[in-house]
């Protein structure tokens, strides 16, 4: 009777088998589309053909094009084609991937003119020494300290220094931020030499998207002082407004 259920024992570990194989194959089908391993070799799926890295996902997105071995890799000319190479600085082959690897790959960056992350490390574009003060956002919004890796607002000297204080008043420093806090910070504003905007109001909102603290025309002496006033003689205030009379 042991015996009488050989035969049945034997279909069942065939049946198993059978379906180990058609659910590798099915994995592979997921790692050609993705990453070219198109090849089931010892339960592994592997790349075997050029045109199977070329026709990838990570060929496309990350310059993984190359058959090296058994696995698709980056090349340099792949690197340098992606759109990642100009945003991330991931410019140069290493380790089969596109990574940021020299001063030339962060350098020509949108990261490092924007945003100062203009030295490789561990791969990626970061801040280094005083590569926060030559990026557009120190400029621009003040961001001109290094830290943990990323330019940050950090003093009130970094908010002083940007276009955020002389257009509009953001002259102090608070909570990381650059922030209008006095008559003084809008006096020196350009929207005060020029348009009279130079009283500051405070105007707590939490529902708006708006900044809670702005510069507006608070009086006739405002405008008088403008620029408006003096060229196109916007010299009196009605209804928030610098006009001629």
């Amino acid at each position: 009777m042991r015996w009488l259920g050989l035969p049945v024992a034997i279909a069942m570990l065939l049946a198993l088998s059978v379906g180990c194989e058609e659910r590798r194959a099915a994995r592979c089908q997921l790692e050609c589309a993705k990453a070219g391993r198109c090849t089931l070799k010892k339960a592994e799926c592997i790349a075997t053909q050029q045109s199977d890295c070329e026709a990838s996902e990570l060929c496309r997105k990350l310059g993984q094009c190359q058959l090296v071995g058994t696995t698709c890799a980056a090349t340099q000319e792949t690197c340098r084609s992606l759109e990642a190479c100009r945003t991330l600085g991931l410019c140069s082959p290493q380790a089969g991937a596109c990574r940021a690897v020299t001063e030339r790959d962060c350098k020509e960056s949108t990261v490092c003119q924007k945003d100062g992350r203009c030295t490789p490390k561990d791969g990626t574009c970061a801040t280094g020494g005083s590569d926060c003060k030559t990026g557009t956002d120190c400029t621009r919004y003040g961001k001109c300290t290094a830290r943990e890796g990323l330019c940050v607002v950090g003093s009130a000297e970094d908010c002083e220094r940007s276009e955020l204080c002389k257009r509009q008043g953001y002259c102090g420093f608070a909570n990381g931020k650059c922030v209008l806090e006095s008559n003084a910070d809008c006096q020196k504003s350009d929207i005060c030499k020029v348009s009279g905007r130079c009283t500051y109001e405070f105007k707590p909102d939490r529902s708006s998207s708006l900044p809670e603290a702005g510069c507006i025309v608070g009086s006739n002496a405002d405008c008088r002082q403008s620029t408006n006033c003096k060229d196109f003689g916007s010299c009196t205030m009605r209804k928030g407004e610098c006009v001629s009379q």
